[in-house]
């Protein structure tokens, strides 16, 4: 298709992932959906022209595991942190050869931990009170 460094294509897939959840918060806007619908698989189309490291996918998933464990517990937002970490670490890891930068990890673990974390907890909340008051 077209050459993309490892780090845009870690962009297009993040941002992509940010429109997708616009559309689980607020469903019925389309076009949220559909343009990060768009651009995870062309940032995931970019990222699968290099090798990968499943050693960074394996972080990636843990640090998602965290932020269900923090969403469940509430210690101290202890998960939370970890996960933000593994999922920085784990996304520095995932491209073998021209490495993606701290800067785009970093960049992309910190919005992704707060979203998820907020979102795994009003899920939680949700399930536990068996309705939803926040939104």
């Amino acid at each position: 298709m077209f050459p993309v460094s490892p780090n845009t294509a870690l962009g297009l897939t993040a941002v992509g992932a940010l429109g997708v959840c616009w559309e689980f918060i607020r469903p019925g806007t389309v076009i949220p959906g559909v343009t990060g619908s768009l651009l995870v698989v062309f940032g995931c189309n970019g990222l699968w022209r290099y090798p990968l490291d499943w050693r960074g996918a394996a972080l990636a998933m843990t640090a998602f595991a965290l932020f269900g464990l923090e969403a469940r517990y509430r210690w101290r937002s202890a998960p939370g942190v970890a996960g933000a970490a593994a999922l920085a670490v784990g996304t520095r890891i995932l491209v073998i050869e021209p490495q993606i930068q701290w800067v785009a990890a970093i960049a992309v673990a910190i919005p992704f931990s707060g979203l998820m974390s907020f979102l795994l907890t009003v899920a939680w909340r949700a399930r536990v009170n068996k309705r939803s008051t926040i939104f």
